[in-house]
């Protein structure tokens, strides 16, 4: 019983950083952005092909998961540059749906001529598909369920803070004030875009 608690309030504290996440972009700027997962999935997957396929250390991955990720969230923020309102939750759901189907469907694509020949033989099974990579272990510090529990709660935390302080700050009142009337925020001289 123990186990499956501490298994449900480690659920709890990583659905609530990706929340605190998602709160940035919509509750902070009204930005509907409905592919958030997407990159929640692309990070964890980078990690995770990292250490279990590829056999880095967990810090090396982890840097690795943040690099790709922040380089996805840059160039669809660079393709929906122009995009508002109804559009830009679509495109971004559209988004997210295409990496989903790419990561579940990986060895269809990859794994197959004419698009195997561009990759290494060892990258064309990188998903495993719907049968998911196996093997994944926890660095030595987190091995425990209670450890594991605990530093989840210290992240959720921590990005409450973090989240918070933001919104104190001011590019958080820019935010804010992108969400109210965004065109208003430009007059005013701030960067919107950014």
């Amino acid at each position: 019983m123990a186990q499956y608690l501490l298994d449900v309030l480690t659920r709890i504290a990583i659905f609530g950083t990706l929340t605190l996440g998602f709160n940035l972009a919509f509750g902070y700027t009204g930005i509907v952005n409905l592919g958030y997962v997407a990159f929640a999935g692309i990070g964890a997957y980078a990690y995770v092909i990292a250490t279990v396929r590829f056999g880095w250390l967990p810090v090396a991955a982890l840097a690795l998961a943040l690099g790709v990720t922040a380089g996805a969230a840059g160039l669809l923020a660079r393709l929906v540059k122009k995009i508002t309102g109804d559009q830009l939750a679509l495109v971004t759901l559209f988004f997210a749906l295409v990496i989903y189907i790419v990561l579940l469907s990986w060895r269809d694509i990859f794994g197959v001529p004419p698009l195997s020949l561009l990759l290494p033989p060892a990258w064309h099974d990188l998903t495993r598909g719907s049968l998911g990579i196996v093997g994944i272990r926890r660095p030595p510090w987190l091995a425990g369920p209670v450890a594991f529990s605990l530093a989840s709660i210290g992240v959720v935390g921590l990005s409450y803070l973090l989240v918070q302080r933001l919104g104190r700050s001011p590019f958080g009142r820019v935010m804010a004030a992108v969400r109210d009337d965004e065109l208003a925020a430009e007059t005013l001289g701030k960067n919107t875009a950014a």
